[in-house]
Order: structure tokens, then sequence, then C-alpha cells
């Protein structure tokens, strides 16, 4: 029978949050949502739920347990150095729904351990230059615990993101929203600061914020 570390398939000791990171893992993995069971969630949940417990558990009673090794400071000869780069140009290529979850997988780790609320992956992920694939999305709103259909419109959040996201500001009033307003008898629009009316940038046709003006 398989122990709950195999079931989240992590390797003790582990941390608290490498529980968590693996256990929002195996989740999105064996949700019913996902293609996954009923039964397989529910041996997910009580493999946590042990898990946890055990770690609590060890944490309380060693306190040094999960101390760093120190790091050593000498350098490494230079025929290793150059082992390790012919390594690197071997290496094959990546795939980018596994670095995807890599850095979905790194950015839930640092929002557990700094406290941040949820949405702030989310943010971190619209500023991605690159537009996520849509299985991305999906695995994310599972990971985040959001609605089931909460993926289908992310994608449109991130062409808006991306227009958006170097508009200008007033300067005299930088953290008033900015207003969209059509501009005399063109079949445009722009940006006007919503307290003092003033003038801070011409919005093109693709703008989406023009399409939904319908000019």
């Amino acid at each position: 029978m398989a122990t709950c570390y195999q079931v989240l398939g992590v390797i003790p000791p582990v941390s608290m949050a490498d529980l968590k990171i693996a256990y929002r893992k195996a989740a999105a993995k064996h949700h019913p949502d996902l293609g996954g069971t009923h039964e397989a969630m529910i041996a997910v949940n009580d493999a946590y739920s042990q898990a946890k417990w055990e770690v609590e558990r060890s944490s309380r009673h060693q306190t040094n347990y999960y101390q760093k090794p120190p790091k050593s400071h000498q350098k490494p000869p230079k025929s290793e150095k150059k082992k390790s780069k012919r390594k690197a140009k071997a290496s094959p290529p990546v795939d980018p729904i596994a670095a995807w979850h890599q850095a979905i997988d790194k950015l839930v780790h640092q929002q557990i351990q700094k406290g941040y609320k949820k949405y702030w992956i989310v943010y971190e992920v619209l500023k991605s230059p690159e537009p996520p694939p849509i299985e991305i999305w999906q695995y994310l709103g599972v990971v985040l615990e959001y609605h089931p259909n909460w993926y289908k419109h992310q994608a449109d959040k991130w062409q808006q993101y991306q227009q958006t996201k170097d508009d200008p500001v007033c300067p005299e009033h930088p953290y008033v929203s900015p207003v969209v307003l059509p501009s005399g008898n063109h079949h445009a629009a722009g940006l006007r600061c919503g307290e003092c009316d003033r003038w801070l940038k011409w919005l093109g046709k693709d703008d989406y914020r023009v399409k939904e003006m319908n000019l």
C-alpha cells in the first residue's frame, strides 16, 4: 500500500511549503474536472492530512532538521567548468508546458512563504511577454482553487494587460484612474485624467477599449 508521501509524489523529509505545492499538483492531476476520479481525489486529501500532521510533529521536535548545509566558497577547477558547459549545450530542449508548470510552482512557493494573496500569482503570470497556453490557465485555476470555468476568460485578460501596462499617468494625479473618451471627429479614442481632464494618450483601433466603444 502506498504511503501518504508516495501518493503526493514527495520524499521525506519535506518542508510544509513543498508539501503544499505537491498537494496542489496532485490535486490538479486527480481532480474530477480534469479527468481524475472522485476516489483518487479523496486519497490525495487523506494523504495530505496525514503528511501535514507528520511534518508538523517532526518540526516541533527537531528544530534544526531543515537547516541548509553551509555553502562551499571554493571555486571548482577549470576542467569541471568546461564539463558543465558541455553538458549544458548537450541538454535536450525544454518542454514549454513543463517550464510553465515549474514557474507556477515557484510562484506558489513564494506566495506561501511571503503570505501574499492568491491573485498575486495571476498578476505575475499576466506580466509574461508570451501568452500562456490554455492548459496553463486551466492548471492555475485548479491550483488556486478557482471556479472550473475561470480559465476560459484569462487569455483575453492577458491581451488587455499587455495593452494597458504602459499607459501613462497624470503627473498631478498619479493615483486617479484614466478615463477613455472619444476624440473629436475621428473614429478613435484616448485617455484623459479622471480628475483634471488632462490628455494622456491616443488609443489605437486595435485597443480593446476602443472596440468596446464601437466608434
